[in-house]
């Protein structure tokens, strides 16, 4: 049976999730006043619970 969900690559799927996360720390370290550990935190934060909704979604989309 041929893949037809309409989800890239895992290893484009990694790069741009590196690359958002790269970002994101960057833009919250600039916007706020936070400290470098701070603006980490958050965003594992944000990018997990962003992580957990996707592979929800994936697993959803699976079983129909």
């Amino acid at each position: 049976m041929p893949n037809t969900k309409p989800f890239p690559p895992l290893a484009l799927q990694l790069g741009v999730f590196v690359i958002a996360i790269i970002l994101f720390t960057l833009l919250i370290k600039v916007d706020g006043e936070l400290s470098w550990t701070m603006a980490v935190g958050h965003t594992v934060l944000y990018w997990s619970m962003l992580g957990g909704f996707l592979l929800w979604a994936r697993r959803l989309s699976n079983n129909n």
